[in-house]
């Protein structure tokens, strides 16, 4: 405004607060705002501004371009930022899809899509989220998001083969980097639970704060013991190692593991590491519990507590003062323990079983190809009781099982990433699965792939 410079300013996170004073506002969210679909995402947003902005120029006789040019990238931005599939969000995704199967896409996704092995005539929703997203998100998270971008918008497929290489070395280096995290993010877990056998319920949350600052272990050890901090309703960590650009990963991670809101926090700047500086907090919710609001209700309680936060139901960010850490860790545990008890018990749902004849290439890919699954509008989960026929552990962390169905002549290969060791027994001998569909495809042969959620021990031979 100083400089005369008009601002047009795009967002879709909640706010209660009043816009900025920029020229215009595009937010569905916003409070006065009555698009109907509220679950855009940012690049959702810039669609929908850039489609009436080329309006306009067509209507005033002036040069436009066709947005639906850019669909492919919309699908790819809303699956990667978690959107929720509504019917708005599943007709974008869905042409954009359509665009990448039939070749119409950025070079970049083309090429990102080739060093995965994935064949973009049978591109899924799920590559978006596993294969696409996680690399293009390593720029932003280990280096520069310019290299993402770069990869995005490349002329030339030689271009985006290189681009597309640097990002998968981003990628493994954030994989390295989160396991390292995940590894400490556990080793305080069971520190707090070993202190919770010897102390009292209610300095719970004063006692994971403590552990949390205090624990600099540096080891690589991994335990299989996954016993859930029971008395906490909230998990809330930082260290002063941890890497700002894998918070939210590790959050996510610790929130499925536990079913518990989490909320990890690195310092804002590693080179300022006193109290008075500032830390940065993501955070991964629960259903039930809408963790913006959350945040909101302490800042509002305590004014000076939290200095920035923002976000939606399921994620949020915040920034606080590394002094102020253990009062935060605190007064959210408290508000987490205001809320029923069954808020914090998960819920799996089912589908039901499978005849042996569903258990073909023909169906599963009627699923994985046929639909949008994602976000608010999640694939079938079924379930079944099995015959173990083989079973090994890869990585130390992943269960790779060899299953007997019945009615079905030939065995069905399943996988259990990141198992809970608590929940399995190397005796198994008939075993009932909570599972997804999927096909798993590997030097030109595809075969079926139970993609497990749950397993229960249902008899363990002698």
């Amino acid at each position: 405004n100083e400089n005369n410079i008009s601002v047009v300013i795009t967002d879709h996170h909640l706010t209660t607060k009043p816009n900025p004073a920029a020229d215009a506002v595009v937010n569905p969210n916003q409070l006065q705002c009555t698009f109907d679909s509220k679950a855009l995402v940012g690049v959702g947003v810039a669609f929908y501004l850039l489609g009436r902005l080329s309006k306009y120029r067509r209507e005033a006789g002036r040069s436009s371009v066709q947005v639906s040019r850019y669909l492919d990238l919309v699908a790819l931005g809303t699956i990667a930022d978690v959107g929720v599939l509504d019917h708005n969000n599943r007709t974008l995704v869905a042409h954009g899809l359509v665009a990448i199967r039939e070749g119409r896409c950025s070079l970049g996704i083309l090429a990102l899509l080739e060093l995965a092995g994935r064949d973009p005539r049978k591109m899924t929703v799920q590559d978006f989220g596993f294969v696409i997203g996680p690399r293009i998100n390593a720029a932003g998270r280990m280096d520069n998001m310019s290299i993402g971008i770069e990869c995005l918008i490349a002329d030339s497929m030689e271009d985006a083969k290189r681009l597309a290489f640097e990002l998968d070395k981003l990628n493994k280096e954030r994989r390295y980097v989160e396991g390292g995290m995940r590894d400490q993010a556990d080793d305080i877990l069971r520190q707090l639970q070993s202190s919770q056998d010897s102390d009292s319920d209610e300095n719970s949350s004063q006692l994971l704060a403590q552990h949390s600052q205090s624990n600099q272990s540096d080891t690589d050890v991994i335990t299989e013991d996954k016993s859930k901090p029971s008395d906490l309703r909230s998990l809330i960590l930082y260290q002063d190692d941890w890497h700002q650009g894998v918070i939210g990963i590790v959050a996510g991670r610790l929130k499925e593991t536990h079913y518990r809101p989490a909320i990890v926090f690195a310092p804002a700047d590693d080179t300022k590491l006193g109290a008075e500086d500032a830390i940065k907090g993501s955070a991964r919710s629960i259903p039930g519990i809408h963790i913006r609001d959350a945040i909101e209700s302490i800042a509002e309680g305590d004014p000076e507590l939290i200095t920035h936060f923002g976000g939606h139901a399921m994620a949020a960010g915040l920034t606080l003062k590394k002094k102020d850490f253990e009062a935060f860790a605190k007064a959210f545990e408290d508000l987490m323990q205001t809320y029923d008890a069954s808020v914090f018990e998960e819920e799996q749902f089912t589908d039901g079983n499978l005849l042996a004849q569903d258990f073909s290439l023909q169906f599963v890919e009627s699923l994985t190809q046929g639909y949008i699954w994602g976000h608010g509008f999640v694939p079938p989960q079924f379930d079944g009781v099995f015959e173990v026929i083989e079973t090994r552990i890869l990585k130390d962390k992943h269960l790779k099982l060899s299953l007997r169905y019945p009615g079905v002549l030939y065995p069905i290969d399943a996988i259990w990433f990141n198992y809970d060791n608590a929940k399995w027994d190397y005796r198994a001998k008939e075993v009932h699965v909570l599972f997804e569909l999927d096909i798993n495809e590997w030097n030109g042969n595809q075969n079926i792939q139970l993609m497990v959620r749950d397993l229960a021990v249902v008899e363990i031979a002698p």
